[in-house]
């Protein structure tokens, strides 16, 4: 009787382990021509937590959910607000900010 308690117990708290794993995005960003961009500010907005992108313009971050909204910004290019995937690649395109002289 005393073992069926335990494991009455540990299956009612299975649910909140499972729950607590990180997902892993990846991606990539790039501008409008296909070219990587470098040093991309990402702004997670579930922890406030900022990352960067690499050389090679991609980004593996740990998101607490399945999906979670990003804030992607670069001088010289667009702020865009993306929601992204810890299932599949994002691929995200920034586009030049337009200066009238």
């Amino acid at each position: 009787m005393k073992r069926a308690k335990h494991i009455i117990f540990f299956l009612a708290l299975f649910p909140f382990f499972t729950s607590a794993q990180p997902f892993y995005t990846k991606g990539s960003v790039k501008d409008q021509e296909g070219s990587p961009l470098q040093n991309v500010t990402l702004l997670l907005h579930s922890s406030g937590y900022i990352y960067r992108t690499g050389k090679d313009g991609g980004f593996g971050i740990p998101i607490p959910h399945t999906s979670d909204t990003l804030t992607i910004f670069r001088d010289g290019y667009e702020k865009e607000k993306r929601v992204i995937y810890g299932d599949r690649f994002n691929e995200i395109v920034l586009k030049k900010t337009i200066v009238i002289k």
